[in-house]
């Protein structure tokens, strides 16, 4: 129409000029009819493409955005039958100010894990990744294995790391003190740093540091490499005995690293703390307790199980040193049996692997510890 219209602009001659114009008309009708005839052909063509893509294994064309949707609405139920509520839809958009094209993918969850590909490997992760006070596996304690168990060459090797005179007690066997044990817990059942999640293995707590030797019996462990956090009351000083050589804090702290063991220390009044602190520090699957062993005339132990067990977060074990030493030990610790169903654990007279002076096991797990004494 547009030549059409040019045509009729240029009229107004004589007879010359019209015959002309109506030659050139003549022209451009049949060039208009070739063309009708040229597409004509062409979308015959595309028909016969379309039927024969239609009825071979060609992938169809991109989906439009509705009909993505409809399928992903239609597959959903197929979807949460396999453990996952995903949808996907595909849309495309163009830019504005470019023309260009994009795919858009929007996932549709219902919960955090709907996109995940394998479920299965994060329900793994998480039974190695244990949180709170809780055990990361049970606990069997095989007192004939307990006494077979020997690390003599690695205390041999940190035995400089406590008092001179201390090391004689680090060296003794399981039924005379009770290292071997501490050494035999850590090493079996610590935390593994190199579980799925290493950077949230929980430390072990040793209550009562002197010279520092129950904290290294835990730390030395192999290959757990336990991380220990050792408490004492805030004006002592004690561990310093373990400082040989007029060696500092830091330089003692320097070397006990350098062989692989890794100890905190805290000087503060369990029994003052706040309650979020308190929960810090005791919120782990092990505890040693190992004071002043005088729970009616200086009753630390007393209040701090009881703070323990009013916070109620606590599901682990305390192995509680020294029970037989005296008659206040004996007392609380016959108190502690006789209370033990109300108050939701479990004891264990560990005292044929322990020290020989007394080394009991408050189990709060819920029966994940299991005792053999097959030893005389």
């Amino acid at each position: 129409m547009a030549l059409l219209n040019s045509r009729r602009g240029g009229g107004g001659r004589g007879g010359q000029a019209s015959g002309n114009g109506m030659l050139s008309l003549a022209t451009s009708l049949r060039g208009l009819f070739i063309m009708a005839i040229l597409m004509l052909g062409a979308i015959q063509l595309i028909g016969r493409d379309t039927l024969s893509s239609s009825s071979s294994p060609q992938p169809p064309p991109p989906p439009s955005a509705a009909v993505a949707s409809e399928a992903a609405v239609e597959m959903e139920p197929a979807l949460r039958g396999a453990g996952s509520s995903t949808a996907v839809a595909v849309e495309e958009t163009v830019d504005a100010s470019t023309g260009d094209s994009e795919e858009e993918k929007t996932v549709l969850a219902d919960d955090a894990a709907a996109a995940d590909p394998d479920p299965a490997a994060d329900a793994d992760a998480a039974v190695s990744c244990v949180q709170g006070s809780s055990l990361s596996k049970p606990i069997v304690l095989d007192f004939a294995a307990i006494q077979a168990f020997d690390p003599k060459d690695r205390f041999e090797e940190i035995k400089g790391f406590t008092a001179e005179d201390y090391e004689q007690y680090l060296l003794g066997p399981a039924g005379s003190e009770h290292y071997i044990l501490l050494h035999y817990l850590a090493t079996h059942y610590a935390d593994d740093p190199t579980s799925s999640c290493p950077e949230q293995r929980r430390h072990m707590v040793d209550i009562g540091t002197r010279y520092v030797t129950s904290a290294l019996a835990l730390a030395s462990a192999v290959p757990t490499h336990p991380i220990v956090w050792t408490f004492d009351i805030p004006e002592s000083m004690e561990r310093t005995g373990a400082f040989r050589d007029g060696k500092s804090e830091e330089d003692w702290q320097n070397d006990v690293k350098a062989h692989e063991m890794d100890i905190t220390f805290y000087n503060l009044d369990l029994l003052s703390v706040s309650d979020e602190e308190f929960t810090k520090y005791m919120n782990t699957w092990f505890i040693m307790l190992d004071t002043e062993n005088e729970p009616d005339t200086h009753p630390f132990e007393r209040e701090w199980l009881q703070r323990l067990m009013d916070a109620q977060f606590f599901n682990g074990i305390i192995l509680m040193d020294d029970i037989h030493v005296n008659d206040e030990m004996e007392k609380w610790w016959n108190e502690l049996k006789e209370n033990a169903e109300r108050d939701g654990y479990v004891v264990y007279d560990l005292t044929k692997v322990g020290h020989a002076t007394g080394t009991g096991m408050l189990d709060f797990s819920g029966g994940q510890v299991t005792v053999i004494d097959n030893i005389e």
